[in-house]
């Protein structure tokens, strides 16, 4: 497909079409929980058929998930690879992804935990002591686990129900180093590509109702093991960039995604929707949307500056959203909840010919746009000053792997994910 982009940009700090691809991830999880917010919680049902159809199709949008899996791979693995021969190859590597997620993470649930509590506007929807309850499981990333592991009962409150993904990232970094410190490049696809038939394994194991005892019904949506087939596929795309099997990868993207894009599209009609408790999605859906997702990332890799792509990828409004994601994820929900609260308040629920899409449409750009404040001053106020200390963590004598395809200079540090 030409010279791809990441030869293009050897000089750049970013590659932009990344944002961009962020942006797109964090919008179609906003738009999931934005949409129809304000009718669900009065209770009321889409009114026409073609607000019906709007459900739908905004209900797809928590694969925006599965996408920030992916690239959170690719990003991941990239760098963890080129630091491989570090001296200060797990010093860095966790020091580094501490100051970029935790402070934001942590500030939040303090925040929610000692201040929501005097402001009534926001402690009525931040289920504070829901959240008092099961606490321990926030502080530990591990809030997936514990709200899929029957015995631990520990039921995660619906306006923080989104942590689980992060909690599966932080658990994918805390063992993956490991993996790719021990294993060559060659062993570590060979990996990756068994965790992607051990994670589908996995989900049919659990959906046939094996260890239902112990395993809650969102244990296959929700539990590392479970979901890192696409984390595994960015892991993969990371590792053929810095080989030569990048273009292999970029011929077999069309017949790939055609294929994935047949099954999602065929459950979708077949089931009215890509319900997440669906056995068809949780089984060989979720796969499926992470290699249309991982065909999605390889073709940005390979496309042209200029082509149709590449432009609508880096778009400017696309890679705003991607800088901020992180914030806008860990806040965009509880947000919502107070703004919804309050347009039920000013009884703002009208509809116009029986259709509830124009006050969607106002409510999803006011959240939206309300998400987007907040993430900006946690990017002025912390994000930005706290990334400064990564200096103090370098990775010592750190080689250049300019391998064939590899641009390790031109791939970005991640901003991790947002997710449902």
């Amino acid at each position: 497909m030409g010279s791809p982009t990441t030869t293009a940009a050897r000089s750049e700090s970013r590659l932009p079409a990344l944002d961009g691809i962020r942006g797109l991830a964090i919008l179609m999880v906003m738009e999931f929980h934005f949409w129809g917010l304000v009718f669900g919680l009065s209770g009321r049902r889409p009114e026409t058929g073609i607000d019906g159809w709007a459900k739908r199709i905004t209900g797809v949008g928590w694969s925006g998930v599965d996408l920030f899996f992916v690239l959170s791979g690719f990003l991941i693995t990239g760098i963890l690879y080129d630091a491989k021969s570090s001296n200060s190859f797990f010093r860095s590597f966790y020091a580094r992804r501490f100051l970029r997620l935790a402070p934001v993470y942590y500030l939040f649930l303090l925040f929610v935990l000692l201040v929501v509590p005097f402001i009534h506007e926001i402690n009525v929807a931040a289920d504070v002591p829901e959240l008092r309850a099961i606490q321990a499981w926030m502080w530990l990333y591990a809030s997936n686990i514990g709200s899929a592991v029957k015995p631990f009962d520990a039921r995660l409150p619906l306006v923080h129900a989104h942590f689980w993904s992060l909690a599966v990232e932080e658990q994918f970094y805390l063992v993956w180093p490991v993996v790719v410190f021990l294993l060559s490049r060659r062993q570590l696809m060979w990996a990756c590509g068994a965790m992607v038939f051990g994670a589908l394994a996995i989900r049919f194991v659990l959906t046939e109702g094996y260890g239902a005892g112990t395993f809650g019904l969102n244990a296959p949506g929700v539990l590392m093991p479970a979901r890192m087939d696409a984390l595994a596929l960015g892991a993969l795309i990371a590792l053929a960039a810095r080989g030569t099997e990048l273009p292999l990868l970029s011929r077999l993207v069309i017949p790939v995604a055609t294929l994935s894009a047949a099954y999602l599209l065929g459950t979708f009609i077949m089931h009215d929707g890509l319900d997440t408790l669906d056995n068809n999605v949780r089984r060989l859906g979720y796969t499926c949307l992470a290699l249309l997702y991982a065909s999605l990332l390889t073709a940005a890799l390979q496309a042209r500056a200029g082509s149709q792509l590449h432009r609508l990828l880096t778009l400017p409004v696309l890679r705003t959203f991607g800088k901020y994601s992180y914030a806008m994820y860990v806040v965009h929900l509880l947000t919502a909840v107070v703004l919804a609260r309050q347009f039920l308040l000013h009884d703002m629920t009208p509809t116009l010919f029986g259709s509830q899409i124009p006050l969607n449409i106002i409510f999803s750009a006011t959240a939206t746009a309300t998400t987007m404040a907040i993430a900006w001053l946690s990017w002025q106020l912390i994000e930005q000053p706290l990334l400064r200390l990564k200096a103090f963590f370098p990775y010592q004598g750190r080689p250049a792997h300019e391998t064939a395809g590899a641009a390790p200079a031109a791939v970005p540090e991640p901003a991790t994910m947002p997710t449902p």
